[in-house]
């Protein structure tokens, strides 16, 4: 991992496809998803980037997560260089959530799954931060939606706003076990609720869960539940 007192070097400005984060990347895959290494060290609480990036944020013993509207976190994409400061300054990040909805066209959701391997390689490697690598997948995505995860690590769950409706829930779970099956994780860092029973796979699993209760944007602090 890089060491953090490396300052990052801003884009070059006809770099316009962001090849920069990726540098030094391996590739899985038939999309070439930049791979993201594992981690088993468990977050002592999250704060949303919007959040994490305030000047009188200091709450920097929390990991930054993107669990919120693509609009408050897109800046992280197009200026990197900008808060590449900011946020080595906590404990470390959960990889970023660009949404991959289900009603996406494809070409969206393989372009989204990118940037968050990209923005958690480049976290990981250019920053030196701890990452835990986010987790979206669906039954129509499973060939290609995991490309690029680690095996036996901790994983991110964003749970929020995904399981109030039926169908979204039934969605919802059906990832969630096939990112169970497929990556074996050590643990669930979970961000939202855990309501309808939507976690009880993995815990037939034995697979430990360090949540997270979504409130608002976000909220600090998080315990593991049996």
């Amino acid at each position: 991992m890089a060491d953090r007192s490396h300052k990052w070097k801003p884009m070059h400005k006809r770099d316009v496809f962001h090849a920069e984060l990726v540098r030094g990347a391996r590739f899985e895959g038939e999309f070439d998803m930049p791979c993201i290494e594992g981690t088993q060290r468990v977050p002592e609480g999250l704060i949303p980037f919007s959040e994490a990036v305030n000047d009188k944020c200091r709450d920097f013993h929390c990991y930054v997560m993107f669990y919120e509207d693509d609009f408050r976190f897109e800046r992280v994409w197009t200026q990197p260089e900008r808060y590449a400061e900011r946020l080595k300054k906590f404990a470390g990040a959960v990889s970023a959530d660009f949404s991959s909805c289900t009603d996406f066209p494809g070409a969206m959701k393989v372009w989204n799954t990118y940037r968050d391997r990209a923005t958690g390689f480049w976290m990981q490697h250019h920053l030196g931060m701890e990452v835990i690598p986010n987790v979206r997948v669906e039954e129509l995505t499973r060939s290609w939606a995991l490309d690029g995860l680690p095996h036996g690590s901790l994983i991110g769950v964003g749970a929020r706003a995904c399981i109030k409706d039926v169908d979204d829930r039934k969605l919802f779970c059906e990832g969630l076990r096939i990112a169970c099956d497929e990556l074996r994780p050590s643990g669930l860092v979970w961000y939202g609720s855990e309501a309808y029973g939507v976690s009880d796979y993995p815990r037939e699993l034995g697979i430990p869960i360090y949540a997270f209760e979504g409130r608002g944007r976000g909220q600090i602090g998080g315990r593991e539940r049996g």
